[in-house]
């Protein structure tokens, strides 16, 4: 048998039976019940990428429903581009549905599941589609290195003449393309589907790229998925999902703009789409949130950071140092590597010492992005902050390092505002996915005793 062709191992399961095939790096699953109400393709997404894909996304939530389901996987994870494979796919596939009168078709899949779902929606025009987090595209470069995550394959086998999404106007009912407005990534993609036209597209408050998790954690996802398998409406999935219907002036997508014009410098027009989109989404979002964090370091107004700050807005992080000192850190997006901590552009630092141990010393370098927004800067301060506002201020010298030679630990403990006025960030270049809207990259943050020696390089124990 080559190795392209199909491999089959069909076996008995309960009350029905299971097929499995696959046709280069796609593998397929059909599972047929004792009585269906209905068909459910589900597409499988990237998955851990240091391993190769060991499960189908959905198996376990459908095999519980009164539907025969027909699960697909990309272990190439080439988005549902590679061609080996893919007409042989299609074939088994129409042959799995021919003389079947099943009362309903539905493709599902989340982020490249999704993706593979609007593409098989196309070689299956009966079928509706339910697409969750799809990218509008996986031309590089078209729509730049931000299109999509994860990118081996499509780089492996270059950037032209590989996505098969036509662009076009699909009929109205048969597509519901949901986003959650929690990733800059999802907001992206959903505006470009609006833009191009197509219908059902929706968005999900506070909603992550992994919108079946979001689903659950708000307890949703099961009655979702009960009205998929009994072939509801889409207006009814949509309602189950939680989502509000997306349009160009949906209050989401100002959030969008509101940041391409803070990177941009376009400081009144970041404000004006802040503003709008506050009175449109009541009782804010995650990602208003963020943003109204980094437009305030951007703009350096602290007082409105720290406000911000301390009623909760943005990320959060406990570290504990030496010398007995408990740190915490607030920033409008925080996110821990293997070499320090990524910070936005104004954080807060609180600080609480343990009883005894004398004058302390704080020293922090704080690398700067690799490039900043328009009209940013990459000076960095230290606010000591009290009661009163800023008070006693430190500034980093040429090598971003900072030191408070004696912390002003009142009653044990203090309060800091860290500003660097700007952010610098691949996907506001296009040039890769990676949101987070970085301004200092928090290297070293040491605690020793007042008047010890600098210490002589980065202490990244202390972060990691």
């Amino acid at each position: 048998m080559s190795a392209g062709g199909p491999m089959v191992d069909g076996q008995e399961a309960g009350n029905g039976s299971v097929e499995e095939v696959r046709f280069g790096g796609y593998e397929a699953r059909f599972s047929r019940c004792a009585a269906p109400r209905g068909l459910v393709i589900a597409l499988t997404g990237v998955g851990n990428t240091s391993a190769p894909l060991a499960s189908y996304e959905f198996a376990g939530s459908l095999a519980r429903r009164p539907v025969d389901t027909l699960l697909i996987r990309d272990q190439l994870r080439s988005w549902y581009n590679a061609p080996e494979g893919w007409a042989a796919l299609l074939g088994w596939l129409t042959g799995r549905l021919a003389g079947r009168d099943y009362g309903h078709v539905t493709i599902l899949g989340v982020s490249m599941g999704a993706y593979g779902a609007l593409l098989l929606g196309e070689a299956l025009p009966r079928a509706r589609v339910v697409a969750m987090s799809p990218p509008i595209s996986v031309d590089l470069e078209g729509e730049g290195q931000v299109a999509i995550r994860h990118r081996r394959w499509i780089h492996d086998h270059g950037m032209r003449g590989l996505d098969r999404l036509a662009p076009r106007r699909p009929e109205p009912g048969r597509h519901l393309i949901l986003f959650g407005d929690a990733a800059m990534l999802d907001l992206r993609n959903a505006w470009r589907f609006v833009e191009e036209g197509w219908p059902g597209v929706a968005l999900v408050r506070d909603g992550l790229h992994n919108l079946p998790q979001t689903l659950k954690t708000e307890r949703r996802f099961e009655g979702f998925i009960d009205a998929l398998a009994t072939g509801a409406p889409l207006p009814a999935l949509l309602a189950e999902a939680g989502a509000a219907p997306a349009h160009r002036d949906s209050p989401a997508f100002r959030l969008l703009h509101a940041r391409a014009a803070l990177f941009a410098g376009d400081r009144a027009g970041a404000a004006a789409e802040l503003a709008t989109a506050a009175r449109g989404l009541d009782g804010g979002s995650l990602q208003l949130g963020q943003l109204r964090l980094l437009r305030a370091g951007v703009e350096g107004a602290l007082d409105e950071a720290m406000a911000l700050l301390r009623d909760g807005a943005g990320q959060r992080l406990s570290l504990s140092l030496d010398e007995g000192i408990e740190a915490s850190l607030a920033s409008s997006e925080v996110k821990r590597t293997s070499a320090g901590i990524r910070l936005g552009p104004v954080s807060r630092l609180s600080l609480r010492a343990g009883a005894g141990g004398g004058p302390r010393r704080l020293v922090l370098h704080g690398l700067p992005p690799p490039a900043f927004n328009a009209g940013g800067s990459t000076a960095l301060t230290l606010y000591h902050w009290s009661a009163a506002g800023p008070g006693a201020r430190w500034t980093a010298n040429e090598r971003h390092w900072l030191e408070v030679p004696e912390l002003p630990l009142g009653e044990g403990a203090a309060e800091f505002l860290l500003h660097r006025p700007c952010f610098g960030s691949s996907f506001d270049r296009r040039e890769g996915a990676e949101q987070f809207a970085f301004s200092v990259f928090l290297h070293t943050l040491t605690c020793t005793a007042a008047g010890a020696a600098t210490p002589p390089g980065p202490a990244t124990e202390r972060l990691t």
